[in-house]
């Protein structure tokens, strides 16, 4: 977690984190490994046509959540939970159903983004697990809609940014490795 100055750091700033919606349908590969607890990819891209920018969100100690977007597309291509200092095992379910979901894949906006490709976004990353679910939680405040993307859901705000995303419906042995890979965070 090495690499942060303050010159690309924004202190409790998620507003960058704006999106849109995209009507495509791309599988996402769900990998779960003690060392990286979740890392989830969509699609397959090559580098060379289109490269790929992140967004670092966390307190850059002892949390921190990556999300790879194109280049020039914005379009999600990647989350990796890195570490998290609040990690809560066995938790009740925090997010309640919406009746405002739509279907779709996740587009930033990166007029904030650096010329590196890297935007770093300080705030609190809370980690929950409750049944077969994951909540990686970024942002409080009051969710409008959830985005669906196979076993992903993005919870967003009125203004269209991203406040959390929840991974369900995992497998026992996903929710088994899951919790093992977590609890050494705890």
């Amino acid at each position: 977690m090495d690499g942060v100055t303050d010159e690309n750091r924004y202190k409790g700033v998620t507003e960058l984190l704006k999106i849109s919606v995209e009507k495509l349908c791309l599988q996402e590969e769900i990998t779960i490994d003690p060392y990286i607890p979740i890392d989830i990819k969509w699609g397959t891209w090559n580098e060379a046509e289109e490269g790929t920018h992140y967004f670092r969100l966390g307190d850059f100690k002892k949390s921190l959540l990556e999300i790879g977007v194109g280049s020039n597309t914005g379009l999600i291509r990647s989350i990796t939970l890195v570490d998290s200092n609040k990690v809560v095992l066995d938790s009740v379910g925090k997010v309640n159903n919406l009746t405002n979901n739509e279907q779709g894949i996740l587009v930033f906006d990166l007029t904030q983004m650096k010329e590196k490709g890297t935007l770093d976004v300080e705030c609190k990353l809370e980690v929950y697990m409750f049944s077969n679910n994951l909540l990686l939680s970024f942002r409080d405040g009051e969710v409008a809609k959830c985005i669906h993307s196979g076993k992903v859901i993005f919870g967003v705000n009125e203004l269209d940014e991203l406040c959390f995303i929840k991974v369900g419906g995992l497998s026992n042995e996903e929710t088994i490795q899951l919790n093992d890979s977590l609890s050494f965070m705890v």
